[in-house]
């Protein structure tokens, strides 16, 4: 089995708690601050854009910035969907390409927060 060990610095937001409170045509407007993010983060994992990996376990651990109290599901949705429609690093976020992922709070770093992503595929 093959790994790739991803790493995204900074505090990890989430996508669902960065949206404006307001619509435009339909469409749901995420703030300023979540796309300077986003944008960040897909700088981070470029050059692993494009591989399209299918059939994968994901494995998750977070380093958080202070002791914030913060959903973690929330995170992971948005990391999967950086990692899959805007990255292609993984082929889907469906669960038939991803059958099995973990997570794990690993506590507190003020000067290094992050998330490290192993992702293990054949």
């Amino acid at each position: 089995m093959n790994v790739i060990h991803l790493i995204i610095h900074g505090r990890i937001l989430a996508k669902k708690n960065s949206r404006l409170p307001y619509m435009n045509k339909g469409r749901v407007l995420n703030t300023a601050k979540y796309h300077d993010w986003e944008k960040d983060a897909c700088l981070q994992l470029l050059q692993y854009k494009g591989r399209n990996l299918d059939n994968i376990e994901l494995q998750f651990e977070f380093y958080m910035p202070d002791n914030r109290r913060t959903d973690l599901d929330n995170k992971i949705s948005t990391l999967l969907d950086i990692l899959a429609g805007k990255m292609h690093v993984i082929k889907d976020d469906a669960w038939q390409n991803t059958p099995k992922y973990s997570v794990e709070a690993k506590g507190i770093d003020r000067k290094n927060p992050r998330v490290e992503i192993w992702i293990r595929y054949d």
